[in-house]
């Protein structure tokens, strides 16, 4: 978790930078909805109020055809995979 909350403070400065100076960029995460270690309030901590969340949530058949495609320690388990885009349900009607 410490290397975690490191990298986070150290893209969301770059991206409180990047927007200071009048351009744009992509933060791309994995955000937890019931897990605050990892949710959406370090980022909006970090980055500040120029943070604009966008979540992309496919379908799990599309998670897991795109987890099949992978190979070695990259491809996680179906069971994996479904438990994690369960935890992200917690997006969906989020607005």
């Amino acid at each position: 978790e410490a290397q975690y909350r490191l990298a986070r403070r150290t893209c969301g400065f770059a991206a409180r930078n990047f927007l200071a100076n009048g351009i744009s960029c992509i933060l791309d995460d994995a955000v937890f909805p019931d897990r605050p270690v990892v949710g959406l309030g370090g980022w909006k901590r970090h980055v500040g109020p120029g943070l604009l969340p966008v979540v992309l949530l496919p379908g799990l058949e599309v998670v897991l055809e795109r987890n099949a495609a992978r190979s070695g320690n990259r491809r996680l388990g179906d069971e994996e995979v479904a438990r994690i885009h369960g935890r992200m349900a917690g997006w969906y009607g989020s607005g």
